[in-house]
């Protein structure tokens, strides 16, 4: 036997070999599907009458379905009962001549906690490879080890390697959540500069957050050297952050995506400032950012209108950085947009379910639009924060620029046979009518249609343009979000009218950068099998790749120079440019924020302003 660190396993070898093992979950599957193929389609071929022929024909179909659900049932009876089997200490008078015990960190994953009191999270490996996987209960040093019994040393070798990889899993599940929050120094004398937070409100909402404010300076050229040196230690912390999380992330199982997303950094948690003082300096503010117990997030909050002409403008002028998405555009004002929308259920207990829809123009009539992709899943609330919060967040605050977040959000997609028949009515009920406009810019006139099969609680559709960064393949959306609430029920209930949607939409400007290759990479930790680990390297210049043709010899220039198209796009999209920005910023914190009564400094440490 040989002994080995957490999560190692130790086998023991040459204990004499018996025949094969009792109850072959292989030979059991191979026997259901030759069954199954077996079982061909009853020819008809009719009667004197078509009524007739017609009923055998049903029945025909019928018969085949019956058949074919009592083979597949019986398959997964066989299946549960070869699983349960192998969930078992096997009898000892079996002799095995592999036999591997998987050493178990039971103080950083209770063994029970994380797999069940069988170890039913190892099912599928059960059912992969038909061997007994077990709680080792004979250990004399009382750690807890996993115990496996088969025949085939190779596979053996892969079972350690799942449970290797399944460990890695649970361990980023549990673990791997980065979060930081930046501030980038203002072109005003840092020395003098003071922050304060402003209550706010977006339209529709309940929840007041706190915008962050720049005030008490004025603009100053003069301490360029000391804000290159923050903006280069921030950019070495997003640089860690960002590194540290993707080597995570290759063991996180399920649906993840990677995001830059534009719009106003607000606060639900923060430290108030020293002393009872209304306003933090600007090294108190930022210090505070770094505190563990700070929450924020990023909310749709782009300024539409500017004097030089609204987002839709700016980004069809914007020639020296953006190039069309379409191949065939002629130029950046002939940009198609696309169409999705966003519907929310209200289940039982407040569970939240959503249904997101994109839509595609017909090739054969330009105007019309069909569903292109539809996906069901589980939000974790409107910030993706609370407990679940998402494996990375990182929040930049710029008092000249817009502000910005980078994440890396862990989505919990539903499968189909979950959704109820009635929702996957209501799914396939969906429709998309164009209008006389593109819905980009006026009054905002619901454009989704579905039956009233379902009790819908909001609506969210999405308007965007597209278009690349000049000479790479990230994706830059710009993007109108019109939000319907459900109306509320005037009325005896069950009257019919409880599901009416308000026809005054809430709208908000936002927008993002995203590259394919991102979307291909993380997208194969959704297809994940117990035990898997992702393929792909986390090395930074696989995911921020060099943007020039020769070899740099700096290894992370290209997410140098991701960063600085970051800060070039939020330039473009800043609030309206003025000599003080410091004035326009606390008259006017961006817009869709409506800013609240705010009472005297809170005499507590911490603040939450979560709700209303």
């Amino acid at each position: 036997m040989r002994g080995g660190g957490r999560g190692t396993p130790v086998w023991v070898r040459g204990r004499g070999a018996n025949g094969i093992p009792r109850g072959n979950f292989a030979n059991a599957r191979d026997s259901s599907q030759r069954q199954h193929q077996n079982a061909g389609p009853v020819d008809n071929k009719g009667g004197p009458h078509p009524n007739v022929r017609k009923r055998e024909d049903q029945f025909a179909k019928l018969s085949r379905y019956v058949t074919a659900k009592e083979i597949r049932n019986d398959f997964n009876d066989k299946r549960q009962l070869m699983i349960e089997q192998y969930r078992q200490k096997p009898d000892p008078s079996i002799k095995f001549p592999e036999t591997m015990l998987f050493l178990w960190p039971d103080d950083e994953l209770p063994l029970e906690m994380a797999l069940g009191k069988d170890l039913e999270a190892l099912d599928p490996i059960r059912a992969d490879f038909g061997y007994y996987i077990y709680p080792y209960d004979e250990s004399p040093d009382h750690q807890k080890y996993i115990r496996v019994d088969g025949y085939d040393h190779g596979k053996i070798i892969e079972i350690v390697k799942r449970l290797r990889a399944k460990w890695a899993n649970l361990l980023a599940e549990t673990s791997v959540k980065t979060k930081l929050y930046l501030v980038q120094a203002p072109p005003v004398n840092i020395l003098k500069a003071e922050v304060g937070l402003m209550k706010c409100r977006q339209p529709g909402s309940q929840n007041i957050h706190a915008a962050p404010f720049l005030c008490g300076a004025e603009l100053d050229d003069a301490g360029l050297e000391r804000r290159n040196m923050f903006r280069e230690k921030n950019e070495l912390r997003m640089h860690n952050a960002i590194d540290q999380s993707l080597h995570g992330v290759r063991f996180l199982a399920g649906h993840v995506r990677m995001r830059v997303n534009f719009g106003k950094f607000v606060l639900e948690n923060y430290r108030v400032p020293p002393d009872s003082k209304k306003r933090y300096s600007f090294e108190e503010f930022r210090s505070m950012l770094f505190y563990g117990g700070t929450r924020g997030r990023l909310i749709p909050g782009l300024g539409f209108k500017r004097v030089d002409g609204d987002l839709i403008t700016r980004c069809s002028q914007a020639s020296d950085l953006l190039a069309p998405f379409d191949p065939q555009a002629e130029s950046l004002e002939h940009n198609k947009p696309f169409y999705a929308v966003n519907i929310e259920f209200e289940g039982a207990n407040d569970a939240l379910l959503r249904l997101e829809v994109e839509f595609e123009s017909s090739r054969y009539r330009p105007d019309l639009f069909e569903v292109s992709h539809r996906r069901w899943l589980k939000p974790q609330g409107d910030d993706g924060l609370g407990e679940k919060r998402p494996p990375l967040q990182i929040g930049v605050i710029d008092f000249e620029k817009s502000d910005w977040q980078l994440e890396i959000k862990a989505l919990d997609f539903q499968e189909q046979p979950n959704i109820e028949q009635s929702l996957k009515s209501f799914d396939h009920s969906i429709q998309f009518k164009s209008g006389p406009t593109d819905g980009l810019r006026g009054t905002a006139v619901q454009r989704v249609t579905f039956s009233h099969l379902a009790s819908v609680s909001k609506i969210t559709e999405k308007s965007a343009l597209r278009y690349c960064l000049k000479g790479t393949k990230y994706i830059f959306e710009l993007a109108r979000y019109d939000t319907y609430h459900r109306a509320i029920r005037s009325g005896p209930p069950y009257t019919g009218d409880y599901i009416k949607m308000n026809q005054t939409a809430e709208t908000s400007w936002g927008a993002s950068i995203f590259h394919q290759e991102w979307d291909n990479m993380l997208g194969q930790n959704g297809s994940f099998r117990v035990g898997e680990t992702a393929d792909w390297s986390a090395s930074l210049n696989n995911f921020f790749p060099c943007l020039s043709d020769e070899n740099p010899t700096d290894v992370n220039a290209g997410f140098h120079q991701f960063i600085d198209l970051v800060n070039k796009v939020a330039k473009l999209l800043a609030p309206e440019p003025n000599s003080d920005v410091i004035e326009r910023v606390e008259a006017n914190p961006r817009a869709n924020i409506k800013p609240t009564t705010t009472g005297n400094a809170p005499k507590k440490s911490w603040a939450q302003v979560t709700s209303s």
